[in-house]
């Protein structure tokens, strides 16, 4: 009897181990296949991320671009308006453009400021 009860416990234990030892197998396959999954996916939101950061910055030039390009048709604008001003006031004084080049450098010199203000606004 006794030696039964021996024999019994071993195959109990033999059977425990054997039981736990796949069951932890099975644990450690899992673990590992969710790692994998894991890292799939990390690497994917990274793409994804990387994509939208080189769209935005696409974008943002354009946008910069777009922006710029209507600053300078709003200074060509207003330096046409100013310069178109300067000569109106010019030739009501019928000054010929020409033989006058002194008169001219002293009355856009003596406007600058003018010009200025009218560019910066």
């Amino acid at each position: 009897m006794e030696d039964t009860a021996d024999r019994i416990n071993k195959l109990l234990e033999h059977l425990g181990t054997e039981v736990i030892g796949n069951e932890l197998e099975s644990y450690r396959q899992e673990l590992v296949e969710l790692r994998k999954k894991a890292v799939e996916d990390v690497s994917s939101i990274k793409a994804g991320i990387a994509k939208h950061e080189s769209e935005l910055k696409l974008n943002l030039i354009q946008e910069m671009e777009a922006e710029k390009a209507m600053l300078v048709q709003q200074l060509d604008t207003k330096l046409a308006d100013a310069v178109s001003s300067f000569l109106i006031e010019t030739l009501q004084h019928n000054v010929d453009l020409g033989a006058q080049s002194a008169y001219l450098a002293a009355q856009l010199e003596e406007h600058k400021a003018d010009f200025k203000k009218e560019v910066s606004e």
